[in-house]
């Protein structure tokens, strides 16, 4: 029932809404894995980058393929028209490690080549960082297999 809400939330692009479900949800079943990844992409949109990051290492780590194989259509993404927002704001020289790491996230339900681009634009920023590395670990391998 809760999940339900959630999506509902996510739909309507109410983030905040969507992400405190999903919470919730999360809390009775960590495994929820359509709970994961709206999470993540509502977590983006409300400020909380740290979290979103963290969670999204911790799916893409057990399941890359469960986000690179998102059909944006199908399942609701918004993720082009939310980094087109972003982007644009590269444009005006806001090319700050959060910003970048943001984008390649939301690029890796839509494009892993350029989810890539983006984390290595954010290494390039924080080299010793930990969850970039692993990130670019894991997706630099999958793009060998897919290749």
């Amino acid at each position: 029932m809760h999940e339900m809400l959630g999506n509902q939330y996510f739909m309507t692009r109410n983030y905040l809404g969507a992400a405190e479900v999903f919470a919730n949800v999360l809390k009775e079943d960590p495994n929820n894995l359509n709970a994961k990844k709206k999470m993540i992409v509502s977590l983006t949109q409300i400020g909380k980058y740290e979290k979103a990051a963290q969670l999204f290492t911790e799916l893409i780590s057990d399941n890359p393929d469960l986000i690179i194989n998102t059909d944006p259509v199908k399942d609701d993404c918004p993720c082009y028209e939310l980094v087109d927002r972003l982007e644009e704001m590269t444009k005006l020289n806001d090319e700050s490690f959060t910003t970048l790491q943001t984008l390649g996230i939301l690029w890796l339900y839509c494009d892993i080549n350029k989810s890539i681009n983006y984390f290595r634009k954010a290494k390039g920023l924080k080299p010793s960082d930990k969850n970039i590395n692993t990130v670019l670990n894991i997706l630099e391998k999958k793009l060998q297999e897919i290749h």
